[in-house]
């Protein structure tokens, strides 16, 4: 039975809008989105799935007692730290709809095996990048660059583990399919699901 759906891709690709599209497709409710602990200060836009502001001691103290799981730094090792909680991802009452960093598609499927359905979200444009990364961050044009070279890394990445057949379908993203890869991925979704 799969128990955990997840997202992987980079930043500023669209899986927030995936997420969505998939929680309209099956309906509010029928997800559980399991809460990402973090170090980094709170935000305005933080929601029930973040727990931000934890002091790096705690957070390190929570993680080697199980408390959670797959932490990583997704910002380079000067970034903060961000992982799963772990009752909340282990939660099987409901399935589990969540994005996954690219560094965490290994451990994750090793921990979870079948239950887990990972979705790999690429792009091979620049400009669709570079666009939806600085309209998300309002970042100079350096940091806008700076993450669209992570992004593309990222996305050869995930081709790779996909060939490995860690992932489980990967899906291009593009200015002109915006919508198409919404139904597309929803569909393969509901197919697997139902």
């Amino acid at each position: 039975m799969v128990e955990i759906l997840a997202l992987a891709g980079p930043s500023g690709i669209g899986k927030g809008f995936i997420k969505k599209a998939i929680v309209q497709r099956f309906g509010a409710g029928f997800f559980i989105e399991p809460v990402v602990a973090t170090t980094r200060p709170r935000r305005p836009d933080d929601g029930p799935d973040r727990l931000p502001g934890i002091p790096l001691t705690e957070f390190w103290s929570q993680v080697e007692q199980g408390e959670i799981i797959l932490n990583h730094q997704p910002f380079g090792v000067t970034g903060h730290w961000y992982g799963f909680l772990s009752a909340t991802l282990n939660n099987t009452s409901r399935p589990v709809l969540t994005e996954f960093h690219v560094d965490n598609i290994v451990p994750a499927r090793n921990q979870f095996g079948n239950r887990l359905i990972l979705i790999g979200l690429v792009a091979t444009d620049d400009s669709y990048l570079r666009e939806n990364i600085a309209n998300r961050s309002g970042d100079f044009h350096e940091a806008t660059e700076v993450r669209v070279q992570a992004a593309k890394r990222e996305g050869s990445l995930i081709a790779g583990l996909h060939a490995k057949g860690l992932i489980n379908v990967v899906f291009e993203a593009k200015r002109q399919n915006k919508q198409t890869l919404r139904y597309s991925v929803t569909d393969w979704v509901s197919n697997r699901l139902t």
